[in-house]
C-alpha cells in the first residue's frame, strides 16, 4: 500500500520510484532498528538493498507490532 503524497515525495525529491522500493524488499534487505516509537509496537527501522539494476537504496519504515507499515523516507545511490 502506498500513500500518493509518499510516492510523490521519493520520485520528486530522492528519484526513486515505489517498484525500486519493492525490490529491495523482496530481495531482503538488510534492516536495522533505529528507534524505539512513542507508541508502543511502533519502531522505526532503516532497509539496505539493492535494486535489479544494481541501485543502492536505504529506506526508513515504521514498524507497526511487528508488521512492515508505511515508508518515510527512501534515498538512492546510483554508483555501482
Amino acid at each position: 500500500m502506498w500513500l500518493d503524497e509518499f510516492v510523490d515525495k521519493i520520485i520528486r525529491k530522492h528519484h526513486v520510484n515505489p517498484e525500486e522500493v519493492e525490490e529491495i524488499f523482496s530481495g531482503g534487505p538488510l534492516t536495522r532498528r533505529i528507534k524505539t516509537g512513542k507508541v508502543k509496537g511502533e519502531d522505526l527501522f532503516v532497509a539496505f538493498g539493492t535494486t535489479d539494476s544494481g541501485r543502492y537504496l536505504h529506506c526508513f519504515v515504521c514498524s507497526k507490532n511487528g508488521r512492515t507499515g508505511l515508508g518515510h523516507q527512501c534515498s538512492g545511490n546510483d554508483q555501482k
